[in-house]
């Protein structure tokens, strides 16, 4: 428990200390007026309501919110702008689909985040697992692209595409055939191609928004390092079988999968990080219950441990971050036991080892996305899962060092 609080101070205080980093952008208010500032990007995997904006750099914080901004913007690649729009939020929850053919509209008043802008303009709205498209010619309001799922039957499930009707009556171009309409996806890919072709047709220029650049969604990672484990066994029904092995140190070597979730400016991540560990360890005890008076326990324990976990990423700068881990960890023991012999070097008991899940906290540096350290701690283990009266307290603490390989 020392270590787990150990390993959260160090990652709160670092948090608390950590620049936020602003970026340049601008914001337009409700008189009109253009004013170049610097707004916290986060990323946003919903549209914001809200965001956080400075007039200097070294300005304090000002709040911008759909009450006293109309349209926000971050260089090329992000702009929101304010709409009064009608919007179905039908749910896609199949355990829950409305019977209702047709869109329920509500009055709103949202930010739209703009994905194509030309003669005919395409805005994304998206919260939790909503998600819609608008669209507007030459207008000041935003129409929804209406596509609904509907209980049709109680085994059919009905689709509502009217948005390629729209679509047709709205972006006619000799370049847009009825094939690309009947075949188009209510996606944002397949919506933003669509748009593209009609404003390239009409001749009067677009404007994509897109990142900054390209991200690299997925890592692997060769892994290497030392591992200092404690091992506790214990008999519940004798007062003279606890078994106290101290810590011994071994090695372990594995890999490390890492898929970057595509939001709030890639700190989250998911991992899952096979490694394998061989722990073995002799000891002699005094026992009064065997013949001798004493037992050599040997314990012979090797394993394939998958952790899968999530991992939060703190940015220090471009190149350099700090993060941490918390993971479950399924463990595959094989060819492992305990054996335990008397004095005179008879076989007294052997145990099979098998093992339960457990949980572990990591704390580590990252230097460009290649090379890594870190340490990792996993709460007691039971190892000798198949046995009623036998408990075991198997701690475990990793130091390693890591190396991008992709």
């Amino acid at each position: 428990m020392k270590i787990i609080l150990f390993i959260l101070s160090i990652f709160i205080y670092v948090n608390a200390y950590t620049q936020i980093v602003y970026e340049e952008g601008y914001i337009i208010n409700n008189e009109g007026q253009k004013i170049n500032c610097y707004i916290k990007n986060v990323d946003w995997r919903n549209n914001p309501d809200q965001i956080q904006y400075k007039i200097s750099k070294k300005g304090s914080p000002k709040l911008g919110t759909l009450k006293n901004i109309k349209e926000f913007g971050i260089g090329d690649f992000v702009k929101f702008a304010r709409y009064r729009v009608d919007i179905d939020r039908s749910g896609t929850n199949l355990n829950s689909l409305e019977k209702v053919q047709q869109p329920v509209f509500k009055k709103e008043t949202i930010f739209l985040k703009s994905l194509v802008e030309g003669k005919a303009n395409l805005y994304k709205y998206v919260d939790e697992n909503l998600f819609r498209y608008f669209y507007n010619i030459n207008q000041d309001t935003a129409i929804q692209l209406v596509y609904k799922l509907f209980q049709k039957s109680e085994l059919i499930v009905g689709h509502n595409e009217y948005y390629k009707h729209q679509l047709a009556n709205n972006l006619k171009c000799s370049d847009i055939s009825l094939k690309d309409i009947s075949s188009l996806e209510y996606q944002e890919k397949s919506l933003i191609n669509l748009f593209v072709k009609y404003d390239k047709c009409t001749q009067k220029g677009y404007k994509l928004f897109v990142e900054k650049s390209k991200r690299d969604l997925f890592n692997l990672f060769v892994n290497a390092g030392i591992k200092t484990s404690s091992l506790i066994i214990d008999n519940s029904n004798s007062n003279s079988s606890q078994f106290n092995f101290g810590s011994d140190i071994g090695y372990i070597l594995g890999l490390e999968t890492e898929f970057i979730l595509p939001f709030n400016k890639n700190k989250w991540s998911i991992f899952v990080q096979p490694n394998f560990q061989y722990y073995n360890s002799t000891k002699l005890f005094e026992n009064t219950l065997v013949k001798g008076g004493q037992l050599e326990v040997e314990v012979k324990y090797k394993s394939i441990e998958i952790p899968v976990g999530l991992k939060y990423s703190l940015f220090l700068n471009n190149k350099s971050k700090i993060f941490l881990k918390g993971f479950y960890v399924y463990d595959f023991s094989y060819d492992s036991s305990i054996i335990f012999k008397r004095k005179d070097g008879s076989l007294y008991k052997s145990l099979d080892i098998s093992t339960r899940p457990t949980f572990g906290l990591g704390l580590g540096f990252n230097y460009h996305s290649m090379m890594s350290i870190e340490i990792l701690y996993q709460t007691s283990r039971q190892i000798l899962a198949d046995y009623v009266f036998w408990y075991t307290k198997f701690n475990s603490l990793e130091l390693k060092v890591s190396y991008g390989i992709l």
